[in-house]
């Protein structure tokens, strides 16, 4: 069995424990990887120092940044330390023994408060569309301990009890509870919750909350892109 082989066989396995990111993520650098070699078979013992170091300077080329690139090697490492344990591999033959990976620190721009309260007054209403609802999930998420926006997209009345917030998030399946702000409830004003199995934000449908998980992170995906626009 060759590393594309035992990748796939990864990503099912992961299909089925319905990690779908981390199986998108995995075929996405897979790949990646096969363009950069030109072939679809690669020997693990292929895989060594001097290949990872020319697989770098090839991101570097292709205008990948230090930590994308760090993503890319980090899941390639992920995926050789799943084959050692496998018996696949001796573990003296892992290249990430002498390769070490370069990760940069990222500075998060954070809007002030001054900035918060114009997008609060842009006077925006229902007829200018998904303008307004972008808007008031922003706000939200922001009152709601930056709720990530795939979480925010599925909320529906089930998950408001009074002034909480209860949901499970996606990325770690971890419940958790947060005390909404009292902006956070003047935003709930603004919509209709009296359909319990209805998103409470329209950017997705009933329907799409109970497509299959692939679909369903597309349709999040599809509709978090037109939000950042």
């Amino acid at each position: 069995i060759d590393f594309f082989e035992f990748t796939e066989q990864q990503i099912n396995y992961l299909l089925s424990k319905q990690k779908i990111r981390t199986a998108q993520r995995y075929k996405t650098i897979a790949s990646k990887l096969s363009q950069y070699i030109k072939s679809d078979y690669l020997d693990f013992g292929d895989i060594n120092v001097n290949f990872l170091q020319k697989y770098e300077s090839y991101l570097a080329g292709l205008g990948n940044k230090t930590n994308t690139i760090h993503t890319n090697l980090k899941t390639i490492r992920t995926i050789i330390y799943a084959a050692i344990k496998q018996d696949l591999l001796p573990a003296d033959k892992n290249p990430f023994l002498k390769h070490s990976l370069s990760l940069e620190r990222t500075e998060k721009v954070r809007l002030n408060s001054e900035e918060i309260t114009e997008i609060e007054n842009l006077g925006l209403t229902e007829r200018d569309g998904k303008l307004y609802h972008t808007r008031n999930a922003y706000l939200f998420s922001l009152y709601c301990a930056g709720i990530r926006v795939g979480d925010l997209l599925q909320l529906t009345p089930t998950n408001i009890n009074g002034e909480l917030l209860n949901y499970k998030m996606d990325k770690t399946e971890k419940e958790r509870t947060i005390a909404m702000h009292r902006k956070a409830q003047e935003i709930l004003k603004l919509y209709d919750l009296s359909d319990s199995g209805k998103p409470i934000f329209p950017f997705l449908t009933k329907a799409d909350l109970k497509a299959p998980k692939q679909k369903l992170l597309r349709r999040i995906s599809s509709s978090n892109a037109y939000m950042n626009k």
